[in-house]
């Protein structure tokens, strides 16, 4: 039961075109970081705690963002990227996204209700 020589070229050609838009796609990604940078925004309670240019940022540090009954989270900031690195909640979600520089994925501490968007800097 082999294949037709025709739905094998229909195959390699998907194959090929699946290969240029991955192409593509990183390419437009690595050029993108390339642009004006970044802004992390912190917010909790949809308030901002915080807004942080990432561009700008030299050495890591952390920030530590204290909520009710005694809810916390860490946040770790590094050049060109953010996380939260410890947290008080019960599912660690918002520590396992780990590291974000892109503005694809916010970070969110549901318990917490805090939230980490990355938007490009203006």
């Amino acid at each position: 039961m082999s294949l037709s020589v025709r739905k094998r070229g229909i195959l390699l050609g998907c194959a090929l075109a699946l290969f240029f838009l991955l192409s593509l796609i990183l390419l437009w990604i690595q050029f993108s970081r390339a642009d004006n940078g970044r802004i992390a925004r912190i917010t909790q309670d949809g308030r901002i705690v915080a807004e942080i240019d990432l561009s700008s940022v030299r050495e890591p540090y952390t920030i530590r963002i204290d909520g009710e009954d005694g809810a916390y989270n860490v946040i770790t900031v590094r050049p060109g990227s953010i996380g939260v690195t410890e947290a008080s909640c019960p599912d660690h979600i918002c520590m396992q996204t780990g590291f974000i520089e892109e503005p694809l994925l916010p970070i969110t501490c549901l318990p917490n209700r805090l939230v980490i968007q990355i938007f490009p800097e203006s």
